[in-house]
């Protein structure tokens, strides 16, 4: 019982992987079908000896790795982990690819600081410097893709 209930967690998984622009995970199953269908993948471990160990050659993969430096993977740093600008550019020609006979690709962007209003008043009594970056959203109506620049 214990090895179809596996087996139709992986087929959903893989389903759920050829669906999306690439996976953030620190499920190792998910990265390797990541790459096997050639996704980009941004793979999170709490050392780098475990990425090396079990993402040999990323690079090769498309697969960037981000280790905490507490050896703790609640201690990650989540900017590290946003989509960078070139796998985003890179989906983003692949949207407009795809709708190029019949479709729509609609970009936004916002002025943003990635912090909430009190955060940012809290910051501000403080005499911290908010830093504002731009937020950058594409949809076809399908998929939505995003980064930070």
């Amino acid at each position: 019982m214990v090895i179809s209930q596996l087996s139709v967690n992986v087929d959903y998984l893989a389903a759920l992987i050829n669906d999306s622009a690439g996976v953030i995970a620190t499920n190792t199953a998910a990265i390797q079908l990541a790459h096997a269908r050639e996704k980009p993948s941004v793979a999170l471990f709490s050392s780098d000896d475990k990425a090396k160990v079990f993402v040999p050659n990323p690079e090769e993969k498309k697969c960037a790795i981000i280790s905490s430096k507490t050896g703790k993977l609640i201690d990650i740093d989540i900017e590290a982990v946003r989509l960078q600008p070139d796998p985003f550019l890179n989906e983003l020609t692949s949207m407009f690819e795809r709708t190029t006979e019949k479709g729509s690709v609609w970009v936004t962007l916002k002025h943003s600081s990635d912090k909430s209003k009190v955060q940012r008043n809290k910051m501000k009594t403080a005499g911290e410097k908010v830093e504002f970056r731009c937020l950058i959203r594409a949809t076809d109506g399908k998929k939505t893709i995003s980064t930070l620049v």
